[in-house]
């Protein structure tokens, strides 16, 4: 089994004077390629600050099986 964790910088959907909506979807578009190359979602999305509190939207995502015998940069 592999495990990554998809982390989407938020900031600039809040900088901008446009909504967090942007992040998200920027997320939602990695994790279904992710999904399409054999990944699964694990657990909800979470968000978090840094410690200069800036934004991040992560989603941790697993892969089971042959697919998790390529390198997950492939």
């Amino acid at each position: 089994m592999e495990y990554k964790v998809i982390v989407v910088d938020a900031t600039r959907g809040i900088m901008d004077d446009s909504s967090l909506q942007k992040a998200a979807d920027n997320l939602a578009e990695q994790v279904n390629e992710a999904i399409q190359a054999g990944w699964e979602p694990h657990g909800a999305v979470n968000f978090c600050e840094t410690e200069n509190e800036n934004p991040h939207l992560m989603q941790a995502m697993v892969r089971k099986g042959a697919e998790a015998a390529v390198p997950a940069n492939a």
